[in-house]
């Protein structure tokens, strides 16, 4: 990578005016990078790329994040008012309404595009504060081990499930940025969640005391995923079904195996599923009992720039780049790429259509299907989905419907 940047500086003929030191926006190291590249590479007064970096911070209250982290919890329906029954079924540590206990999660960063973490799905407890700064111009102000203090003046009163926070990237020391990764919306990876604090915010100032940091004492975050520990929830608080849910004699999954990559590589299921009906050797109902490939055409946002070439941009030939990134795609990346789509905006350019069924009540066999799939202009990506069917429910993995418009996408996390 250190020789491909210098062969595009070079061929973009700014070689005797720029200098390479790091080929990350913003890394693990950044700051002694910087640093040392100032005294050691930099003449005095240089101008860096970037300048300036400031991280904010947000504390909010949200059913939506807090379902990453808390692990299933039952409705208290002995609580009419629907704050403090979340309140409660958050808090609580009744056995009753914890049957896994009442383990306050992790509170490891979760890596997320909160651009796509809609505004009713959580509640500001604060304005935005500015936690960190970061003078990439000048290397005495790059300090290795610094800690702040910072006071926050409440908006709004409730449980501090997760504290947002992103980075702002200043191109120029003008206070001209260009990155701005979650309020400007601009696609960048650099947003996090901090989720599983046990403070609470009331009143206009709230003083935080020194508290213990919360450790998973369930073992359930340390072998599932956030996303997984997500849909759990979904399903304890979906009574669709638990309404299906009256019929015995029945094999249940969702299904969801920890070894699957992608959605359709729970077909596993189906193996094990024709195993079960002859251990048991009698009439037992299959929920799912079929199990669908959907797929449909879109035009990404930004998710085909992580393959696509990138070409010149503002005067710098990246060819060498692509050359380099495309070879090595080839070599190694798989012919389906899994993403988390909810965190991707994008166009439909096509109708959903069916790639393959699956009858989980006949044995598996060898299945080889062939379609046409139609593509528009700006179709740069084809999403691919697994749909179960339980009774008159399904469960999908993919794109959740009714669409509200093609613009409007919503992805099952």
């Amino acid at each position: 990578m250190v020789d491909c940047a210098r062969n595009i500086v070079l061929n973009s003929g700014w070689n005797d005016k720029i200098t390479v030191f790091d080929t990350e926006l913003i890394g693990e190291g950044a700051l002694r990078t910087f640093k040392e590249a100032l005294i050691n590479l930099a003449k005095p007064g240089c101008r860096v790329v970037p300048s300036l970096g400031r991280v904010w911070v947000m504390p909010v209250r949200s059913k939506f994040l807090a379902n990453f982290n808390r692990v299933p919890r039952l409705l208290n329906k002995e609580c009419g008012d629907a704050h403090l029954q979340y309140y409660t079924k958050l808090m609580s540590c009744l056995e009753e309404l914890n049957p896994l206990g009442c383990c306050p999660g992790t509170s490891a960063v979760f890596d997320v595009q909160l651009s796509q973490v809609r505004q009713e799905q959580f509640t500001p407890l604060s304005k935005p504060t500015l936690a960190f700064s970061f003078d990439f111009e000048l290397a005495d102000s790059l300090i290795y081990n610094e800690s702040f203090d910072r006071e926050l003046e409440c908006i709004e009163s409730g449980p501090v499930d997760a504290i947002m926070m992103w980075l702002v990237i200043h191109i120029r020391s003008s206070n001209v940025y260009i990155f701005c990764c979650f309020l400007g919306g601009i696609w960048i990876w650099i947003e996090q969640v901090l989720i599983g604090l046990i403070w609470h915010l009331h009143g206009q100032t709230s003083s935080l005391r020194p508290i213990d940091r919360p450790y998973c004492n369930c073992g359930l975050h340390t072998i599932l995923a956030r996303q997984s520990i997500f849909r759990l929830n979904n399903l304890m608080d979906d009574k669709r079904l638990a309404e299906e849910l009256k019929k015995p004699d029945v094999i249940l999954s969702e299904p969801f195996y920890l070894s699957a990559m992608n959605s359709w590589e729970n077909l596993r299921f189906w193996y094990d599923v024709s195993a079960l009906v002859k251990k048991f050797m009698g009439s037992i109902e299959i929920w799912p009992k079929d199990g669908v490939l959907y797929g449909i055409s879109e035009q990404f946002t930004d998710l085909h720039k992580i393959a696509s070439p990138v070409g010149t941009v503002s005067g710098f030939d990246l060819s060498y780049f692509d050359e380099l990134s495309q070879k090595a795609r080839q070599a190694t990346d798989a012919l389906v790429d899994e993403q988390p789509l909810w965190e991707y905006e994008g166009i439909l350019t096509g109708k959903k259509f069916e790639v393959m069924k699956f009858n989980m009540e006949k044995e598996p066999e060898d299945i080889e299907n062939r379609i046409t799939i139609p593509l528009k202009q700006y179709t740069n990506g084809i999403p691919l989905w697994m749909e179960w069917q339980i009774g008159d429910y399904v469960i999908t993995t993919g794109l959740l419907e009714p669409l509200s418009g093609e613009h409007n996408l919503g992805w099952e996390i």
